[in-house]
């Protein structure tokens, strides 16, 4: 969960700097190491074991550790780096290569990369009911606008979660989302005099990543509203500003 995650980096990088490599023996600044756990001190933790693999780059069990510290930081790309130096020089595990693909995605703002995808993929392989790269596997489905391809992959994924599951929330909103906005698409159908309703559905389409269906909403509306020059030139306007002009 969260906190082991947050742990992890807590634990593992004084472990690491003051037993794990002979080689840091000489490590300057021992006090502020001994209260770094105590201290959340991670900079200093890092750059230490940063030195340490410039010079060292197969040091499996540095890049380790500094993995999940990256990932706390928020640093992605530092992570999916440091993840795919484990896989470089130690074993590519299915968490791992798991790991590196989730590193990929928040260092592009959420979005399932070509690479990330692949990587996905290659856990899957060695591991066909990995949580992660399934969820991520089904957020890229649902990113190509394969709505209903990503539907059964989270349906199935949440068959298959325990019922105490960290992660059911995420593919539990996933569902929900997706259908909020048929229900809002099958509502405007019916009764499409809501300009309001209308836009919301074009931008949630949008933000879902399928553009095709946005652009459909927008064709709807426009007929909708063929007579309102002022809801025609809202529309306009919102086209502009979700780029699907």
């Amino acid at each position: 969960g969260a906190l082991s995650l947050l742990m992890i980096p807590a634990v593992a990088l004084p472990l690491y700097l003051q037993r794990g490599n002979p080689d840091l023996a000489d490590v300057p600044l021992a006090a502020r190491l001994e209260s770094a756990v105590a201290n959340q001190d991670f900079d200093a933790m890092i750059a230490k074991v940063e030195r340490h693999l410039a010079d060292a780059p197969d040091d499996v069990q540095g890049w380790t550790v500094l993995a999940p510290a990256y990932r706390r930081l928020q640093r992605w790309n530092d992570a999916a780096a440091a993840f795919a130096n484990i896989m470089r020089f130690g074993k590519a595990t299915p968490e791992t290569i798991s790991a590196y693909g989730e590193m990929l995605v928040f260092a592009n703002e959420g979005m399932v990369t070509a690479e990330a995808t692949r990587a996905f993929s290659e856990a899957l392989k060695l591991d066909p009911k990995l949580p992660k790269a399934r969820y991520f596997q089904g957020l890229a489905l649902k990113q190509e606008g394969k709505r209903e391809e990503a539907r059964a992959m989270f349906e199935q994924l949440l068959a298959d979660a325990p019922a105490d599951a960290s992660w059911r929330p995420a593919v539990e909103a996933e569902l929900m989302i997706s259908g909020m906005v048929d229900g809002l698409e099958a509502r405007l159908m019916a009764d499409g005099d809501d300009l309001d309703g209308w836009q919301r559905l074009i931008r949630s389409r949008t933000v879902l990543g399928e553009m095709d269906k946005a652009r459909a909403a927008l064709a709807e509306a426009r007929d909708q509203f063929k007579d309102k020059p002022d809801a025609i030139a809202a529309l306009a306007g919102l086209a502009k500003e979700v780029g699907i002009e």
